[in-house]
């Protein structure tokens, strides 16, 4: 890595931190009552069906965006958050969005968010910033609140997390099928890499 990529890296970094530690100054746990009551957890995930594959250019005209092709990604998301939950005693499912949830002691919404001071990143997915017509940085990444709701109530004022993993590549190709399915694998596993760090930092903040 560049001195320059890293001082950009550090900069988007501590902007990020910043922003991510005054919205969490707000998150208000469970309870210990409230947490003991808790067996059947209900996941319903907002995200998109298609993570983002994404290219940062220095101007917004050199901007590009598209999407990959990895079907049930957004269901075995929400296997994933069930699996960290099952670790902690819980009994998860995942949820349709607007299907009844009455029957559960606690829902979790997965809400996918902007990524702060990034411009077009969203939710999750992959991107690439250039600078000068440098590359600068190839991450993985995915932003988020979790939302916890008791009988419609939410229990977590600002639960928001942005987790991020460099990609062990010189370059990102500007489209997701011009990767080889090994290279798309380790794509993937830096995401779910992400995933995993973001829901169990929120998790915890939420007092689950």
């Amino acid at each position: 890595m560049t001195p320059e990529e890293t001082a950009l890296n550090w900069t988007i970094r501590l902007l990020t931190l910043a922003a991510i530690v005054a919205l969490s100054a707000c998150a208000t746990p469970l309870r210990e009552e409230q947490r003991s009551a808790i067996k059947m957890v209900g996941i319903v995930n907002d995200f998109p069906e298609h993570a983002n594959f994404i290219v940062i250019g220095t101007t917004i005209f050199s901007n590009k965006k598209g999407d990959i092709e990895a079907p049930g990604l957004k269901d075995e998301i929400t296997e994933r958050v069930a699996a960290i939950l099952r670790e902690r005693g819980y009994n998860p499912e995942g949820v349709p969005s607007g299907q009844p949830t009455d029957k559960y002691d606690i829902v979790l919404r997965l809400l996918p968010r902007d990524v702060y001071n990034t411009p077009l990143l969203f939710g999750y997915g992959f991107y690439q910033r250039f600078l000068l017509g440098n590359s600068m940085m190839r991450q993985s990444y995915v932003a988020l609140n979790l939302i916890p709701m008791i009988k419609g109530r939410s229990t977590c004022m600002a639960c928001y997390e942005f987790a991020h993993s460099d990609l062990p590549f010189d370059t990102m190709p500007e489209h997701w099928t011009d990767l080889s399915e090994a290279d798309q694998k380790i794509y993937l596993d830096s995401l779910r890499k992400d995933v995993d760090a973001a829901m169990i930092k929120l998790l915890d903040e939420a007092g689950l």
